[in-house]
């Protein structure tokens, strides 16, 4: 089982770290890793809303009224409940669109710089691109935000959906 003590991390996680470490530097490390972990593992549509006065997480940020966090993870966890549906469902043969995904793409507006959710938008639109096989865009979202990209383990993220895209696109 995952003991939280520093410099410890899960060998076998499908749970980013960066993402992790992310939102535990945001909270000033006033919420565990294990608790953030704990969060993105098990979080849904619904939490950012049901679950404000359990999880640690969530009681930091609304306690804060940190609205900019709040709304990226409720975009977020809309993201990926639709991807995880459309995902769910490739053998049934159903499109995106039953999922929602294309919906729920469109909502995400990339926010101005000093929104401290930038890159983490930046990033959810490139995902969503993809998710949607639209090389086009991840390569058009890259080539307008790389050089504002601070976070250097998030990059890395992004290039990933870069080169998927430069691959499917044939560059």
């Amino acid at each position: 089982q995952f003991v939280d003590t520093p410099g410890t991390r899960p060998l076998s996680d499908d749970i980013n770290s960066e993402t992790v470490d992310f939102w535990c530097g945001y909270t000033g490390n006033e919420v565990s890793y294990s608790d953030v972990r704990d969060f993105i593992a098990n979080a849904n549509a619904r939490s950012v809303k049901d679950d404000r006065d359990r999880t640690p997480l969530l009681k930091y940020l609304y306690s804060r009224k940190d609205t900019a966090a709040l709304d990226f993870l409720q975009l977020s966890l809309d993201f990926s409940d639709a991807l995880n549906q459309y995902i769910g469902n490739v053998w049934d043969y159903t499109g995106p669109e039953q999922s929602g995904l294309p919906q729920v793409a469109a909502g995400i507006k990339v926010p101005a710089r000093s929104n401290p959710m930038f890159e983490r938008y930046v990033f959810l639109a490139m995902r969503a691109a993809a998710a949607l096989h639209d090389y086009d865009k991840v390569i058009s979202i890259w080539s307008r935000y790389k050089g504002e990209i601070r976070n250097q383990q998030l990059l890395k993220r992004m290039e990933g959906y870069l080169g998927g895209a430069y691959y499917h696109t044939g560059r």
